[in-house]
This record gives C-alpha cells, sequence and structure tokens, in this order.
C-alpha cells in the first residue's frame, strides 16, 4: 500500500526558506532595498484603524526581533539599557520619526512597509520602555502625526546648529 506524500518536497523548500529570506530582508542594508519597499500609505485615523492597531509587543515579536535580539547590524539589543540609554534621550518623538524613515542599517518601518505610524510608535516605546524608558504609547494616529510634527522641526532646529 502507498501512502500519499502531504506535500510535495519543493513545498517543504519554500516553506523553510520563506522565513529566512525574511529575516535577511528585515536585517539588510535599507539603501538596497529603498527601490524594492514603497512608502507605506499612513490609513485614515477611524475608530476601525485604531483598534486594529498591533501592539508594540506584537510589531517587535513579528518585525524588530529579526535585528534587536540580538543586536544585528549594530540594532541596540531589546532590554539593554546601556544600547538604549542615548536614544532615550534623543527622545520619543525623534526616534518614532527615525524608526519610520529608517536609520542607519534599519530600513524604513523595520523593513515592514505596512506598519503604520501608529504600530511604529507602538513598537519604539514597548523596546525604549523595556530598556528603562517611561513612555506611554500614542493612541491615535493624530497624536502620532503631531509627534512626528515637533520631532521634525527639533531636527531642523539641530541640524542648523551643526
Amino acid at each position: 500500500m502507498q501512502t500519499k506524500k502531504l506535500m510535495p518536497a519543493m513545498a517543504w523548500r519554500k516553506l523553510i526558506l520563506l522565513p529566512a529570506i525574511g529575516l535577511l530582508v528585515a536585517c539588510s542594508d535599507p539603501a538596497s532595498q529603498s527601490a524594492a519597499i514603497p512608502e507605506a500609505a499612513t490609513p485614515a485615523a477611524d475608530t476601525a484603524v485604531q483598534l486594529a492597531a498591533r501592539s508594540g509587543e506584537m510589531v517587535y515579536q513579528h518585525v524588530c526581533m529579526a535585528c534587536h535580539a540580538t543586536g544585528v547590524n549594530e540594532a541596540p539589543k531589546f532590554g539593554d539599557r546601556a544600547a538604549w540609554a542615548e536614544l532615550i534621550e534623543e527622545g520619543f518623538g525623534i526616534l518614532v520619526y527615525e524608526s519610520i524613515e529608517g536609520e542607519g542599517m534599519m530600513p524604513p518601518r523595520g523593513g515592514d512597509p505596512s506598519l503604520t505610524d501608529l504600530e511604529m510608535a507602538n513598537a519604539v516605546a514597548y523596546m525604549a520602555n523595556a530598556a528603562g524608558a517611561e513612555w506611554v504609547a500614542p493612541v491615535s494616529e493624530e497624536e502620532v502625526q503631531s509627534m512626528l510634527k515637533q520631532a521634525e522641526i527639533e531636527l531642523v532646529l539641530h541640524h542648523a546648529e551643526d
């Protein structure tokens, strides 16, 4: 009696390779990805979107952890107070802005263009709080947009001083 194979060999290879490819994309040089990853559109800030926003922990586990758990590409490790201290000093708005735009080796939105600004702010608050910050994550896209406008002003003023 012959048994049917549940899944062809090629399908198994794809299941094994897809997570590895996703990790490589998330932790690779953002300059090589800029053409491949379109800018994420900010969804309308209605109640349904805000209720569907992923928590900081969820975003960390599904996106950020790929680099921040081990420190790949100089990413500050999750919970490492020394590595996060200077970043926390920069301020919540600046870190959210840089996480959305990309900073250093980190691609925009950590390599996941589907993340909303609110979800990025949730992830930043979650990771920074694990390293000693006491930030309250925003509750709406409007609140995040206000934070980002203030961060842009601060960055312009900082660069004008240099």
